[in-house]
């Protein structure tokens, strides 16, 4: 039962933590097409693919209704 709340609050901690390592990516580099290449991006990615897989993990249990409004 305990799981799916670890999952949630995991998935809300690499929620944020990808939008700060995005935030700096954009101040950090130039503006363009050279972004997307640059390392700080693909960690925000790879970041944001576990928030989705740790959120799937949370809804298994947890109804929409609830862990949504938490994520937010």
């Amino acid at each position: 039962m305990a799981a799916e709340w670890i999952f949630l609050a995991l998935a809300a901690t690499l929620n944020m933590a990808a939008n700060v390592v995005l935030r700096y990516t954009g101040e950090s580099q130039a503006a363009g097409v050279a972004v997307f290449g640059s390392v700080l991006f693909l960690v925000a990615v790879g970041l944001f693919g576990m928030n989705l897989l740790a959120y799937m993990q949370a809804l298994k249990k947890i109804p929409l209704s609830v862990a949504y409004p938490m994520l937010v």
